[in-house]
């Protein structure tokens, strides 16, 4: 990535079981590293965040502001995807949206 330069990922809703799918996939990507999650339900943000040993956030907005993250993964349902992956390109972090982005196409 970039001239050997570490892929700091941030994971964005953990309600599925994708999130915890994805985390063996990184740790064989040697520059790669998920740095953050996000998770409004705080007992799943504790659980995930204890299993992988990762820092976690409440709030993806802190999240995103406080952690340097190249590439965000999100994983919340239709309502929600457009307005996180808009906010999070508006600070230059790439996305993977495993749903469709929107839920209309106004959106």
């Amino acid at each position: 990535y970039m001239g050997n330069k570490q892929l700091n990922v941030g994971i964005i809703g953990l309600a599925h079981l994708h999130p915890r799918l994805y985390m063996p996939l990184f740790a064989n990507c040697p520059d790669t590293k998920v740095v953050a999650v996000s998770e409004k339900n705080e007992q799943l943000l504790k659980s995930f965040s204890d299993d992988f040993a990762v820092k976690g956030y409440c709030d993806y907005e802190k999240m995103i502001k406080e952690e340097k993250i190249d590439l965000a993964i999100i994983f919340l349902p239709h309502c929600d995807c457009a307005d996180v992956a808009v906010k999070c390109a508006s600070k230059g972090i790439h996305i993977i949206v495993e749903k469709p982005v929107a839920a209309t196409s106004k959106d």
